[in-house]
């Protein structure tokens, strides 16, 4: 227009260079502003990755320790720190169950151990017997059903422990079949009744009728078994009835 004419602005070019200055100062202080921001974020997130680390080599030693949230509340690095806390959480939640698993298998070794003990502690008492003593062919008889009895029921602990490999590979079965409650408290008590008379200790089965359901004989004796033992070692009774 004719009011901005450098005709008659005779200082409008360096109006002009002035503004141009101006402009380019601001845009290089933005620049340098934005520049030092990104470094000062780089940094801190470099330090929160440091912060970070160092609880990880924590979790290494204690899985149950917590670990800091770091970062700003919806950053990566916050979610960073929630996606290790979720996997150390897991991998103590799979310890603990592996730690479980271990002892229990350390309770089983025991238990089979002690049982096979019995076993043998039978076994060794009645060949003595029959080698050393004079007893009528009853007796003698009875003796060696014992024998026969703990013999089979080592065998079955043997298999049981196979039994528990496949069971913590996942590819155990279960042989269920409709059998008489009846004989199997009778094959356990046949079973203790060994243990029951050198500890003074009567035994009586009066399980009878005709009580037929789906189990698993093996590991039902068993388990009358292992009742039948412990209350024979820590009942202090001169009398089971089963």
């Amino acid at each position: 227009s004719a009011l901005t004419s450098p005709r008659l602005m005779p200082d409008f070019s360096k109006l002009r260079l002035l503004f141009l200055v101006v402009l380019l100062a601001v845009s290089m202080l933005m620049l340098w502003g934005g520049i030092l921001l990104a470094l000062r974020q780089i940094s801190r997130t470099h330090h929160d990755l440091d912060l970070i680390y160092q609880d990880c080599l924590t979790l290494v030693d204690d899985f149950d320790a917590e670990l800091t949230p770091r970062g700003d509340l919806a950053g990566a690095v916050r979610r960073l720190c929630e996606g290790i806390q979720k996997l150390a959480d897991r991998t103590a939640y799979q310890a603990q169950e592996a730690e479980q698993e271990q002892q229990q298998l350390r309770d089983f070794i025991v238990d089979i151990s002690h049982q096979i003990k019995t076993g043998l502690a039978v076994v060794r008492l009645n060949r003595d017997m029959l080698d050393t003593l004079t007893l009528p062919e009853e007796e003698q008889t009875r003796l060696s059903e014992e024998i026969a009895v703990q013999l089979d029921a080592m065998e079955l602990l043997v298999l049981e422990a196979l039994k528990l490999a496949k069971l913590s590979s996942g590819a155990v079965s279960y042989h269920r079949t409709e059998s008489d409650l009846a004989q199997t408290c009778k094959i356990a008590a046949a079973r203790v009744e060994p243990l029951c008379r050198q500890l003074g200790i009567q035994l009586a089965v009066l399980c009878e009728g005709d009580v037929h359901f789906l189990h698993d004989r093996t590991w039902l004796c068993e388990a009358i078994c292992n009742l039948l033992k412990n209350a024979a070692d820590h009942a202090a009774c001169t009398s089971l009835v089963l």
